[in-house]
């Protein structure tokens, strides 16, 4: 168990708030108390979410002593690859996925 808490970045941010995503993802099984944040808008497009999450990064008031990016898309940061794991969009998270994310949380 890695006691990790999640920050959004999923395009979902854009159309609901905090408190409506965590009940949405409460309905999926997952406990509010693990959903943290969402991570800033930055621009019309946000077409980087790399750009969102390091800016969220640098400027949160929470302690983070290692972070994890699950997503289906690539459009991350060159300094994030070592913290970025590639889900299908399809299939969903792994068994695999999983063990990569607990590898780099530790």
């Amino acid at each position: 168990m890695t006691e990790a808490k999640i920050v959004i970045s999923s395009t979902w941010r854009r159309c609901y708030d905090l408190k409506l995503l965590k009940t949405l993802l409460w309905r999926t099984g997952l406990s509010s108390n693990h959903i943290l944040d969402v991570t800033p808008l930055i621009n019309e497009t946000d077409s980087i979410r790399g750009d969102a999450i390091d800016n969220w990064l640098r400027n949160t008031n929470h302690t983070i002593a290692n972070y994890a990016i699950i997503d289906d898309d690539s459009d991350m940061l060159d300094e994030q690859k070592d913290n970025f794991v590639k889900i299908n969009g399809q299939a969903g998270i792994t068994r695999a996925n999983c063990q990569k994310v607990i590898e780099i949380l530790k």
